[in-house]
């Protein structure tokens, strides 16, 4: 398993840099929250996954709307090419071996620390933000059911140009409250159903033409 590796200065170079190249290649960067964010728990985030971006995404929301620290698990073999990442919160896991369980293992860890957020791509790899069916491994399940106590954000991605040169990134949010914990099928039900719904209500957005 490869661990985050924060770094005095190699980490809030990175913060940096991901705050930079959103700013230069967006035009703008929104996001639909009704409820609040628990500062005494710690956070599990789950999201589609539907391009490169979506963990520079997902810092950004961090650092505006969580204000937590920032963890995201990766398949091994992709961090391996991109260890750099470690910097940034980047951890390992590794299918159908035995340092998955070390990987869920270290997440349960980090989510005992309310100052902790750890984001987890249910769908294991990328998918069109607009898919019709959607394949839903047990990963971020297990970690929600080991720890009740924990607050579980569910979060939805799209970009749009609309009238402009440059996308907009638009992030949609909602919770997944304890009762889902129950079993796989219900939470991955809740999760399957908000992501649907909310291509839906984006498509209504870019409908009516509102930025």
């Amino acid at each position: 398993m490869i661990y985050p590796k924060y770094h005095k200065i190699y980490s809030p170079l990175w913060g940096a840099y991901f705050r930079f190249i959103i700013q230069k290649e967006f035009h703008g960067f929104y996001f639909d929250n009704s409820f609040p964010i628990k500062k005494d728990k710690g956070l599990l985030v789950v999201a589609n996954h539907f391009s490169w971006w979506d963990g520079f995404f997902l810092y950004k929301l961090n650092e505006m709307l969580f204000k937590k620290r920032f963890h995201v698990m990766m398949l091994e073999e992709n961090l391996e090419k991109n260890k750099f990442l470690r910097y940034s919160g980047a951890y390992s896991v590794a299918r159908n071996s035995r340092s998955l369980i070390e990987s869920l293992n270290f997440t349960h860890r980090l989510l005992e620390n309310p100052d902790n957020m750890v984001l987890i791509f249910p769908q294991g790899e990328i998918k069109s933000a607009f898919q019709q069916h959607f394949q839903v491994e047990k990963g971020a399940f297990r970690v929600a059911q080991k720890n009740p106590d924990i607050q579980v954000i569910n979060v939805a991605m799209f970009t749009d140009y609309f009238e402009q040169k440059k996308p907009g990134v638009y992030l949609y949010l909602n919770e997944i409250k304890r009762e889902y914990f129950s079993s796989f099928g219900v939470f991955k039900e809740a999760f399957v159903k908000f992501q649907m719904e909310s291509a839906f209500k984006h498509g209504e957005r870019k409908k009516s033409g509102i930025n």
